[in-house]
């Protein structure tokens, strides 16, 4: 057996990892989900508030909502509205899109706020963090090392903040093997797409590919396992994912 990738916890988190939306308000060129390669008809899709819900309230555990950009997801306000008031849930966002809809809900959320270049009005937009913040709302914050990211983290230190400055995760080198034929994978994590699918890994999530179960479904496994034949051409996110990729 030869390894490539092992990345395991001892206890798995478990975490509902549900990409709401995969249209985004930026076109970044280092996006780790790979958002700009994907076709406008993926972008586009979504399911029901109430579809979500049901599902996520079954598991009863925590909840992060990404894309894309969530906030961009039109039935916000419904959604955390449904979800059952002791489950905890993080909004990764670029806090770029207004958010009335999700302060509507009336629920103090925790938030993971990336500053992205695409943002030219940091006092336009830090006046949305202002209104998180006077809700209730928890926010911590991160920038990528990628285009006059130093400046944008300066602007958030200021506000008295502080700021984890992460790497590009494309440019790790765990997935960007060359030609390294069919592999196996193993992962732990719960990726859900807009469609409410459950994927093996957030590139196939992003083509809507090799569908595991639906959010609608009875629980499933911790541990799914899968031959793919696409290792080399992760997205970044895939850097990161709890799992184990080998050849026999």
């Amino acid at each position: 057996m030869k390894i490539f990738y092992e990345r395991i916890k001892r206890v798995h988190d478990r975490v509902m990892r549900c990409y709401l939306s995969l249209d985004c308000t930026a076109n970044c060129s280092f996006c780790s989900a790979n958002i700009p390669k994907l076709s406008q008809e993926r972008k586009e899709i979504w399911i029901p508030a109430i579809q979500w819900a049901e599902g996520l309230n079954r598991r009863h555990r925590k909840i992060l909502l990404g894309g894309g950009e969530p906030l961009l997801y039109p039935q916000m306000t419904e959604l955390l509205r449904l979800i059952a008031a002791d489950i905890p849930i993080e909004i990764y966002s670029n806090l770029m899109p207004d958010i009335s809809a999700v302060l509507a809900s009336g629920r103090g959320l925790r938030w993971l706020i990336s500053l992205h270049p695409a943002v030219k009005d940091y006092d336009k937009w830090y006046g949305q963090v202002e209104r998180l913040i006077a809700a209730g709302h928890s926010v911590r914050f991160h920038v990528v090392k990628k285009v006059n990211w130093q400046e944008r983290a300066d602007f958030l230190k200021n506000k008295g903040f502080k700021v984890t400055c992460c790497d590009d995760q494309n440019s790790y080198n765990k997935s960007t093997m060359t030609n390294p034929g069919p592999v196996w994978c193993s992962t732990y994590y719960y990726v859900y797409g807009p469609d409410g699918w459950r994927y093996p890994c957030v590139t196939k999530m992003g083509l809507g590919i090799d569908k595991i179960s639906h959010i609608s479904d009875e629980d499933e496994n911790d541990e799914i396992i899968t031959q793919c034949d696409m290792f080399g051409s992760c997205a970044g996110c895939d850097n990161l994912i709890e799992g184990k990729v080998w050849s026999e």
